[in-house]
């Protein structure tokens, strides 16, 4: 009797630890800073208002974008004036190799597809963006822009279209992402680098005008534009809340963080100040907190996006460029 009530207990603590051992582990969620400076990429642990950095990178020369897989553990980085893309490990903490190739020119921003197995980068000294299999790390495809001086890509949410933003062409550039060839362009105001972000319902794709001040809203569905609004000076960077508002948009020049609270009625608008020179901007999974880096004042300010009060400042290495939230 004595031996079966043993065994009983012992199946049912096997049962338990097969159960606990099965459960997946909740990982860290994490900030990646690009630092321009000092040549590095900084990566945080993110635990809502608070910022604790785990480890400091070196990547490539002129580093200044940075943007993440799908699934979260891969962050490729953008040297510029090496005409390199340092490919970061997130849960070894890494560089695991650095991709170079003759069409790769001063890359800029980039974007991977919906299912991970292709980055997209912009070459600001090319007009063009090069495609490369993820899996390889091969630069496989380039696609001609006809943009002068091209710096931002997002798809479209899903994942059919690709559209391209520059510094000097006042128009968006959309790529058919089965074909890999621009099919159509949308006139837009100057400079439209100011970040390309669809709204979480995918009916807008919104585009800040850096020297005409303004955000163009532009239907999903017709690519037509269907609004300008004014913004304060230089928005460098839109983000969207996931569950619609506010949307918040970067100021360069003024330092501010722009909150629109209605993207309709254009009313409960909120300007939060940040540091100095701000470059990058993200926000968190369950849209909590905002995070916006300064170059000249080395930190992240991080917003509540409740109050849309300032609730930390985190100092950073110097000259603190794009930055990626990974959940």
């Amino acid at each position: 009797m004595r031996t079966s009530r043993v065994m009983s207990v012992l199946s049912a603590a096997l049962v338990l630890a097969s159960v606990v051992h099965a459960r997946p582990a909740v990982r860290d969620k994490l900030l990646v800073v690009v630092n321009r400076a000092p040549q590095t990429v900084t990566i945080y642990k993110v635990a809502g208002r608070d910022l604790t950095p785990l480890k400091s990178i070196p990547v490539g020369k002129t580093p200044r974008e940075v943007c993440l897989s799908p699934d979260g553990n891969t962050a490729y980085v953008s040297n510029a004036d090496d005409n390199s893309i340092s490919v970061i490990d997130l849960n070894k903490m890494a560089v695991t190799t650095t991709i170079t190739d003759p069409r790769i020119k001063y890359p800029d921003g980039g974007v991977v597809s919906p299912d991970g197995r292709k980055l997209y980068v912009v070459g600001a000294a090319s007009a063009s963006a090069v495609v490369i299999d993820t899996r390889t790390n091969k630069v496989i495809n380039e696609i001609p822009l006809a943009l002068d001086t091209p710096r931002r890509l997002t798809f479209s949410p899903d994942g059919k279209k690709i559209y391209a933003g520059c510094n000097k062409t006042p128009e968006i550039a959309v790529i058919d992402a089965a074909s890999e060839k621009v099919i159509k362009r949308i006139k837009v105001g100057n400079e439209v680098r100011g970040g390309l972000t669809f709204t979480p319902d995918g009916t807008l794709l919104l585009a800040g005008a850096v020297e005409d001040d303004t955000l163009y809203y532009i239907d999903a569905v017709t690519e037509q534009v269907t609004r300008i609004q004014g913004v304060p000076a230089s928005p460098q960077r839109i983000v969207c809340h996931p569950k619609g508002s506010p949307t918040f948009v970067l100021s360069r020049i003024t330092a501010t963080v722009y909150a629109i609270g209605d993207l309709q009625k254009h009313d409960k608008n909120v300007i939060v100040p940040v540091g100095k020179a701000p470059w990058g901007l993200d926000i968190s999974d369950d849209g909590a907190f905002v995070y916006a880096s300064s170059n000249a004042d080395n930190n992240i300010t991080v917003i509540d996006t409740a109050t849309l009060k300032v609730v930390n400042t985190v100092p950073t290495e110097k000259d603190p460029n794009g930055i990626a939230f990974r959940k």
